[in-house]
């Protein structure tokens, strides 16, 4: 039996839109060339919104268990 990797807590439904977005975007920018350009730009700021989301989630997970050691290694692994 497979289990299902855990689904990272710092992903909203709002970045779930926005990268369904990027990936059709992608896409399109696969199949014609003339729109890399265009696409690039709206990809980078989903992948950068992506990591604020992520280093966001981490910096008040840190902050609320800084005092607890067994804690901030259950965040980090």
């Amino acid at each position: 039996m497979r289990t299902k990797r855990a689904r990272a807590p710092w992903i909203n439904s709002v970045l779930k839109k926005l990268m369904h977005e990027r990936d059709v975007l992608k896409l399109k920018a696969i199949r014609s060339i003339g729109l890399i350009g265009l696409n690039l730009r709206s990809i980078e700021i989903v992948n950068n919104q992506i990591k604020v989301a992520k280093q966001a989630f981490y910096d008040k997970a840190f902050h609320e268990s800084e005092s607890n050691i067994r804690n901030t290694w259950r965040v980090m692994n």
